[in-house]
C-alpha cells in the first residue's frame, strides 16, 4: 500500500466516522474529529569529536516557526470498573502538512559557538508530521461526578519529515577549516534539496483532571512524562563526500513533557464543539 493510498483511507475513515454509532459492546464510546494550526521547532548540534570537544559545537541545525495544518481523530472507550471509577481506553491519530518554516545551518571553529565560518538560511515549508498515541487509565469520579481525576499510562510515536530548500548562503569564511570543503559563496544555493527525517517513540505516564458542568460543558487538563528513543536519517543532497539517500543517522535516548488543556460544549446528544491547546517539549 502506498503512502497516498494509506492517507486516502485514513481521511475517508475520518469523514465517515461521525456516521458510526458511538456505543460499543464493551461500554460507551466517543470519537472526535478536529483540525489544528500547529507550530514546531527542532534544534540539534554535533561536536567535533565523540568526546564532545574540538569544538564542543561544530555544526548546528535549527528549524523554527515550522507551521502546519493538522487533522486529528481521537477515540475513547469507557467501561465501568467499580462504583465511582471507570476504565478508559484512548487513542489519537494526527497528520499535519507543513506549509511554512525556516531553517538555519551554522558551522563553528571555536567552542561555545565561536568563530562561525559558515551559515545558510533556508526554506523549510514542506514535509509532514505524524502523531500516534494510545493510553489506558482509571478515571475517578468525584463530587457528584463533576470532578474527575485519572492516572494513565500509554505509548506514543511521533514523526517529523523536515526539508531544506531554496537555500541562501549568508556567511562564509574562506578557506574553511580543515578537513571541510569550502562552502558556496554568499548568495543563493542552487539545487538545495536536503531532508531530515526524525521519529521518536516510547512509553508515557500521566495525570488528567477534569470538570463537568450541567452535563454539557467540560474542561480537561493533562500532564504527561515521556521516555523516548530518538532516531533520524538525513540526506544532504549537495555533499558529494557523503552517501545518498542516507548521508548520516542520529540515535539518542531522551525524555520530555506534554501539557494539554481543552474544553468541550455539547450541542446535541451526539455532537459537540470544543478546542484544545497542547505543548510538547522533548530533549535527547
Amino acid at each position: 500500500m502506498t503512502t497516498r493510498t494509506f492517507m486516502f483511507r485514513i481521511c475517508l475513515l475520518m469523514l465517515l466516522a461521525p456516521l458510526l454509532p458511538v456505543q460499543a459492546a464493551c461500554g460507551a464510546g466517543s470519537l472526535s474529529l478536529s483540525s489544528a494550526y500547529r507550530v514546531d521547532a527542532l534544534d540539534w548540534n554535533i561536536a567535533g569529536t565523540f568526546a564532545g570537544t574540538n569544538p564542543n559545537v561544530l555544526s548546528e541545525l535549527t528549524w523554527e516557526d515550522v507551521r502546519s495544518l493538522q487533522l486529528t481523530a481521537r477515540a475513547e472507550v469507557l467501561r465501568p470498573y467499580r462504583e465511582g471509577v471507570d476504565s478508559v481506553l484512548t487513542g489519537r491519530f494526527s497528520y499535519g502538512w507543513i506549509v511554512a518554516g525556516d531553517n538555519r545551518d551554522s558551522d563553528y571553529a571555536g567552542d561555545n559557538r565561536a568563530l562561525e565560518w559558515s551559515r545558510s538560511d533556508n526554506d523549510a515549508g514542506d514535509g509532514h508530521l505524524l502523531d500516534l498515541e494510545g493510553g489506558y487509565g482509571l478515571r475517578f469520579r468525584l463530587r457528584n461526578d463533576r470532578w474527575s481525576l485519572m492516572p494513565n499510562v500509554g505509548y506514543a510515536y511521533y514523526e517529523q519529515d523536515l526539508v531544506m530548500r531554496d537555500g541562501f548562503q549568508t556567511l562564509v569564511v574562506i578557506p574553511a577549516p580543515a578537513p571541510f570543503p569550502n562552502p558556496p559563496p554568499v548568495g543563493p544555493i542552487p539545487g538545495l534539496n536536503s531532508s531530515y527525517y526524525a521519529w521518536w517513540s516510547g512509553p508515557w505516564i500521566g495525570l488528567q483532571a477534569g470538570y463537568r458542568h450541567d452535563g454539557r460543558l467540560r474542561w480537561d487538563v493533562s500532564l504527561r512524562w515521556h521516555k523516548v528513543d530518538f532516531r533520524a536519517e538525513a540526506d544532504w543532497n549537495l555533499r558529494g563526500d557523503l552517501q545518498h539517500p542516507v548521508s548520516f543517522e542520529h540515535e539518542a535516548d531522551g525524555d520530555g513533557l506534554s501539557l494539554r488543556a481543552g474544553f468541550e460544549r455539547r450541542m446535541t446528544e451526539n455532537w459537540s464543539l470544543g478546542g484544545d491547546f497542547e505543548y510538547l517539549d522533548f530533549g535527547a
